[in-house]
């Protein structure tokens, strides 16, 4: 017999499932080597550990299938019928479950494994509600906020609205609340009572104090340890330049006798370079340069207010918004961020424009019976090297502390992923050996978090919240507080 004729003799069902092992194999192989590129090349060998559960699975599947195609064709069948059925079935599941029910953000789904209740309303809902009980509350921003003002000026305010009832973050399970003062900041707005202030602490989301409740952010923390001064000018969403702007537009007001420059090295290179497409930050290099924001904040609060106005009505929001809406000057990017996110995060919008993915990673599926991978949870990002900008930010501001008779001190606070991975070089990991180098030679002090707190405590991901990437939880910030007050002392030789 030909070898066509052996061919054609072969029953359909055969060469299907011949041809459907073949499938598997090259799927099982992709596996393989896309986590290969995920683990190695797209992440540097950062996670190479969170890794190994997909190498099994693309190794063992390359195998099983290699085996599979040797095999009798009459085995080879009922194989591929049982590999389909059950592909098919955990698929069935996905879909199902990703229109029942929302995918539980990591913090949610870390809360209920640790048997901690977790408040899953949006942002959005969770103030409506507040307004409800008859609370004049309003939601904070992660994004630092910039706006085209009528006659195409660029206006970059810091703070957030002002003496209102605030509500920030949930990284814990319940909502971070807090009453803002009279510039929109974390402080008790008796601060800013103070002639001349004892500190000044100037960073961005830690230092605002996200992911705990009032009191327990740093400049609380700090202001309750040596019963001085302390006004808190954190602004989440900011990098160096804008952190410039509090320093010029409310530092200076009140002739600081320390400002505590707080970095983080999760994200404050990345924000640098996209700063100063920003022009008007730009000018904060300039002596002098002011946009006056300590004598504006009623325009400041009407800008905020106006532009989250459209964010009260997203409940019933069936689609994303436009990517520009006419007629509305003040409603720039910025608030076209908060409105996606708020919709996004909507109860009634199932299907998110990533959830093809996550059906076809098995999200859903993974998140309800336990298996979320921590590489879900820690995301990587891409190195940013250090640009002369960074370097000329710290030299003016030193110079303008100085000026005023005050001493700058760089506090540097690390991110949960210098915790987990499986082998770390802290001195080249975000560059801190790099960016400390730089601080150091400008004459700055620097007080290292990473040295004098995480790298000493036994369990780092302890002081996380939920033990997840995220900001500091209240023990965290406590300690790192109790270091920063220690150090400065030593540094000032009081005790």
């Amino acid at each position: 017999m030909s070898t066509i004729e052996k061919s054609a003799a072969v029953p359909k069902r055969f060469k299907f499932a011949k041809g459907i092992a073949w499938l598997f194999l090259m799927l099982s192989l992709y596996i393989l080597f896309y986590t290969y590129w995920r683990s190695e090349v797209a992440n540097s060998g950062s996670f190479r550990l969170n890794y190994i559960f997909f190498y099994l699975i693309g190794f063992s599947g390359s195998l099983f299938w290699v085996v599979v195609l040797r095999l009798q064709d009459e085995i080879r069948l009922n194989l591929v019928l049982v590999s389909t059925s059950l592909v098919v079935g955990v698929y069935l599941m996905e879909v199902c479950l990703s229109f029942v029910l929302p995918l539980p953000s990591a913090a949610h789904f870390a809360a209920k494994k640790a048997g901690i209740f977790y408040d899953s309303r949006t942002k959005i809902e969770f103030v409506m509600d507040l307004k409800k009980e008859g609370v004049d509350a309003v939601p904070y921003s992660m994004y630092s906020p910039h706006f085209t003002l009528d006659g195409g000026k660029l206006f970059s305010p810091l703070g957030w609205i002002s003496k209102k009832t605030t509500v920030v973050e949930n990284e814990t399970g319940k909502y971070m609340v807090i009453m803002s003062d009279r510039y929109g900041f974390n402080n008790p707005d008796s601060v800013w009572d103070t002639e001349k202030v004892d500190w000044v602490l100037i960073g961005d989301s830690f230092t605002y104090g996200v992911a705990v409740q009032s009191g327990e952010d740093i400049g609380s923390q700090i202001r309750s340890m040596t019963n001085d001064s302390v006004i808190n000018l954190g602004c989440a969403g900011t990098g160096p330049l804008f952190q410039l702007v509090g320093l010029k537009e409310y530092a200076e007001a009140k002739a600081p006798k320390r400002v505590i420059w707080i970095y983080w090295e999760g994200n404050d290179l990345s924000e640098l370079a996209n700063e100063p497409k920003l022009g008007v930050l730009m000018k904060y290099l300039q002596t002098g340069y002011s946009q006056g924001l300590i004598d504006r904040q009623e325009e400041i609060d009407a800008i905020l207010t106006e532009g989250l106005s459209g964010l009260y009505k997203t409940a019933s929001f069936v689609a994303e918004p436009q990517e520009e809406v006419e007629g509305q000057s003040m409603l720039s990017r910025f608030f076209h961020r908060l409105k996606v996110e708020a919709v996004e995060n909507s109860k009634g919008l199932r299907i998110r424009k990533e959830e093809p993915w996550m059906i076809l990673r098995l999200s859903h599926l993974r998140t309800q019976i336990g298996f979320h991978p921590s590489e879900l949870i820690f995301n990587n990002k891409n190195q940013v090297s250090v640009t002369p900008l960074f370097a000329e930010i710290l030299t003016k501001a030193k110079e303008r502390v100085t000026a005023q008779g005050g001493k700058l001190y760089f506090v540097y606070l690390p991110r949960a992923e210098r915790y987990i991975r499986y082998f770390t070089n802290h001195d080249t990991f975000s560059q801190r050996g790099e960016v400390l180098s730089i601080v150091k030679s400008l004459g700055i002090p620097v007080i290292d978090i990473h040295q004098e707190v995480f790298d000493k405590h036994p369990d780092p991901l302890e002081l996380f919240p939920l033990r997840m990437r995220a900001h500091f939880n209240a023990k965290g910030y406590r300690l790192t507080s109790e270091a920063i007050v220690k150090e400065i002392k030593r540094m000032e030789g009081t005790h």
